[in-house]
């Protein structure tokens, strides 16, 4: 099990499972409380978002990843 709030290790970790805690305080008890909620990968993209540098992070290591794919395939095709 890893802990994070980082969102590129539930996502290249390639995670089966993912818990989801987000803390809140409860106004009826005036207590703070933990909602926890799980589920496969495809389930729990919404709550990945949210996590650390939101949909701009995810955004920015998109664009960065394809500059990446773009370059590595040029080297693949001069390589012999």
């Amino acid at each position: 099990m890893i802990v994070t709030h980082f969102q590129n290790i539930p996502v290249l970790s390639d995670a089966e499972k993912i818990f989801f805690l987000k803390e809140y305080f409860d106004s009826t008890t005036q207590k703070m409380k933990t909602k926890i909620t799980f589920g496969a990968f495809e389930s729990m993209v919404k709550h990945i978002i949210e996590l650390e540098g939101g949909p701009r992070a995810i955004l920015e290591r998109k664009n960065r990843y394809a500059e990446f794919i773009k370059e590595l395939k040029e080297v693949q095709r001069t390589d012999p």
